[in-house]
């Protein structure tokens, strides 16, 4: 079956399309919030943190190795100008091929890493999760053009469907006693479902590749310099668990993991699908010759907005939240979850610079700064580590604040986003977030509410941060609120106009 005439469509950029695109992203990105967190209190109630652990261990390996699970080809796709069916055909069996190797790889890694962990248990485990490669072959490519071509409504109802899917397979396998197996179950079942609605929406069914040499030579340089920063970032990301899991053992790991997921939950289910829309944003707006720095900003607010002032009180109120959401047992991991929430912080801005180099083709300065990053990232990581998953927690965070500035000082000097612009929004941001986050360590000392009463000190705090952050909000970014209200209506009169 051939590609759907929306994916071979030469459009213009526009900036109406991507916010549609991201906003849909958002949307659906709520709802698997919803589910991840539920799915995250429900199982952390029945499960142990040595359950959780055991699967922590491996998953790390899983999550590096899928970077390479269509050897960056997917991203490729993101960021061209032009696609046609021959070249959609290509970049589909490319990344099948690659899938097909990594799946046999991890199964030849299975012995080294119960070695390495000492942990028996993970054999069965390993195999399972190894069929996990396979089934990007059935996502990747077809993720991809629904993201190139702004159909982030399909892709949002296969992320939709593929989520819940998991949440309910995964909570019954608790329920019934299969343990860790419920974990396990997550990514398999999201992955099957995903992918079986996402050919379904986008009815397109690959053909017969015509593999030209000097295809496969651009693509796959492209998507080796991906590769490299994508690894490296995902490595960064994830030593400090393999870390703790080989000094420490399952129960500590389980409450690092548990801190780290429930602090990566809006980050991965909200904002980071919103790339799928943005890279092809700016790519088609550098082709275009557009105003690309202003892009950049705006993008910058939208997700400071969101990220900032819900990680800082999430970071303020960790022990309330995590005695509310999992109970008393996960009380360990309080400490943890508010540095990383911080942490969380830094990393949604780099990911934002690090989409506007791969839309202006230069994965490779992106390459570059991953391997320094992740050689202080794990430094820091090992010389925390005598002190345990808060010691790990606190090292990420000094390396978070030492390294930021640089990092945006490097990165500007690449794209054509001033250093200068992009510091100021993010010290507004920081500043309108700031300031509702003093007025509840004032209100909360001031009505001296006492500690035990974890719902009442979310609640107050919520309803500070809520009420009083869009006020300041306004008053520091009035200017480009004033320009966004003025894009609004200018749609809703054009719409009218034309009688929709």
């Amino acid at each position: 079956m051939s590609a759907p005439k929306w994916a071979l469509a030469d459009d213009k950029a526009g900036g109406g399309r991507a916010f549609k695109s991201a906003s849909i992203n958002v949307g659906s990105g709520l709802i698997r919030f919803i589910a991840s967190l539920s799915t995250a209190i429900i199982l952390g109630r029945i499960l142990t943190p040595d359950d959780f652990g055991l699967v922590a261990m491996v998953m790390p390996i899983v999550t590096f190795l899928m970077v390479f699970s269509d050897s960056g080809i997917s991203t490729y796709t993101l960021q061209l100008k032009k696609i046609d069916e021959e070249e959609l055909d290509r970049t589909f069996w490319l990344g099948a091929f690659s899938a097909i190797i990594l799946f046999f790889i991890f199964l030849l890694l299975t012995p080294l890493i119960t070695s390495f962990y000492q942990e028996e248990r993970l054999k069965p485990v390993i195999v399972v999760l190894a069929f996990s490669f396979l089934l990007t072959i059935f996502t990747a490519q077809h993720n991809a053009l629904t993201k190139r071509c702004f159909r982030q409504d399909l892709y949002a109802i296969a992320e939709i469907i593929g989520s819940l899917s998991s949440v309910i397979v995964a909570v019954g396998l608790a329920l019934s006693g299969f343990g860790y197996w419920a974990l396990v179950a997550i990514p398999m079942v999201r992955h099957t479902s995903h992918g079986l609605v996402i050919w379904y929406l986008t009815g397109w069914v690959p053909g017969i590749p015509k593999f030209r040499l000097e295809n496969v030579k651009v693509i796959l340089s492209f998507g080796m310099y991906v590769l490299i920063s994508q690894s490296i970032s995902v490595f960064g990301k994830n030593i400090d668990k393999v870390l703790i899991g080989w000094k420490l053992g399952t129960e500590e790991v389980g409450y690092y993991n548990m801190a780290y997921s429930i602090m990566m939950l809006p980050f991965l289910q909200v904002l980071s699908p919103v790339g799928g829309a943005i890279v092809p944003y700016f790519s088609q707006i550098i082709h275009a010759g557009g105003d690309l720095k202003k892009a950049v900003e705006n993008v910058f607010i939208g997700m400071g907005m969101i990220v900032v002032p819900a990680m800082l009180w999430a970071s303020l109120e960790s022990e309330h939240l995590l005695i509310f959401v999992l109970g008393d047992k996960w009380l360990p991991a309080a400490k943890i979850f508010s540095m990383l929430a911080l942490v969380s912080i830094g990393m949604c801005f780099v990911t934002a610079l690090g989409w506007t180099l791969i839309a202006s083709g230069k994965p490779h300065i992106l390459a570059k700064w991953s391997v320094f990053s992740t050689i202080s990232l794990a430094t820091f990581c090992f010389l925390g580590l005598p002190w345990g998953g808060v010691g790990v927690a606190l090292a990420l965070l000094i390396n978070t604040v030492l390294l930021f500035p640089i990092l945006i000082f490097y990165l500007t000097k690449h794209i054509e986003v001033p250093f200068g612009v992009i510091s100021k929004t993010i010290g507004k941001i920081f500043l309108c977030s700031a300031a509702p986050v003093s007025l509840v360590l004032g209100f909360e000392s001031l009505l001296g509410v006492p500690y035990e009463h974890h719902v009442l000190h979310l609640l107050i705090s919520l309803l500070i941060m809520i009420l009083a952050f869009p006020v300041f909000f306004y008053l520091i970014f009035r200017a480009q609120m004033m320009l966004l209200l003025n894009y609004f209506r200018a749609r809703i009169q054009r719409r009218a106009s034309n009688g929709v």
